[in-house]
């Protein structure tokens, strides 16, 4: 139920061993593994130590040719453990990538070798559909006003084809020029967040102007009425004596 991972650095593929200047192999997994045994001309891309005392280190990624394709076996369960999604500062933050490098290696696909700028990748993906969220979110609130959005959506339309050029070379895996398609992006949502601003300000103008002539003609009227009725007194009859009282 605890284990640490150990990579194998001799492995002749950049499949793992990238990751290790990252210190992902100080990231231990509280989690139930399994005993793998690699079959003669499978290789080993990591040891697992900690579940099995008795035996030490032991197997954890096994990898070998099958005909025409690639398989792995591991030790535990892909998406748990060590490789599962960071959850915390105590999880491995770089397993999302090294399991991005296990698919890519079993499709005989190209590997991720530039560790760093694929894992900053993430971040600012995720930061562009915050803020591209946040921007369509303040349209659908200023549209309720009946204010004009048009600027608004001119300039979701440009971010959006920006993006879509960043993830083009994302999937090509030109993770340098990604990331300076991705940085572009990120500075041109400053013009699409003031012409946001811009659109809402001026909405938000008239709210405040109609709100203004509403309260201002409520205490007109009231005070209107207030005057009349008790300092001229113009609508002010007096009670007469009924004939009762007067007997």
């Amino acid at each position: 139920m605890f284990f640490s991972v150990i990579i194998n650095r001799n492995f002749p593929d950049p499949v793992l061993t990238p990751f290790a200047t990252f210190g992902v192999e100080d990231f231990a997994c509280n989690a139930v593994s399994r005993l793998v045994i690699p079959r003669e001309g499978s290789g080993i891309l990591a040891w697992q130590v900690g579940n099995f005392p008795s035996l030490g280190q032991v197997p954890f990624l096994i990898v070998w040719d099958y005909a025409k394709g690639r398989t792995m076996t591991t030790g535990d369960f892909l998406g748990n453990g060590w490789y599962s999604y960071p959850s915390g500062p105590t999880s491995n933050q770089y397993s999302p990538e090294i399991l991005m490098n296990m698919i890519l290696y079993c499709t005989k696909g190209k590997l991720i070798e530039d560790v760093e700028v694929f894992h900053r990748l993430k971040s600012y993906f995720t930061e562009f559909r915050s803020r591209m969220s946040l921007l369509l979110s303040l349209k659908d609130f200023i549209d309720k006003f009946g204010a004009n959005t048009e600027g608004i959506e001119k300039e979701a339309v440009k971010l959006e084809e920006i993006y879509v050029q960043g993830v083009n070379h994302y999937m090509n895996q030109d993770f340098s020029e990604c990331e300076s398609t991705m940085n572009a992006a990120l500075k041109a949502f400053s013009q699409a967040e003031d012409v946001a601003k811009k659109a809402k300000d001026a909405a938000l103008f008239w709210v405040y102007i109609i709100e203004w002539l509403v309260a201002s003609s409520t205490l007109f009227v009231s005070s209107f009425i207030l005057w009349t009725l008790m300092v001229r007194r113009r609508l002010y009859r007096a009670v007469q004596a009924t004939r009762l009282g007067q007997s």
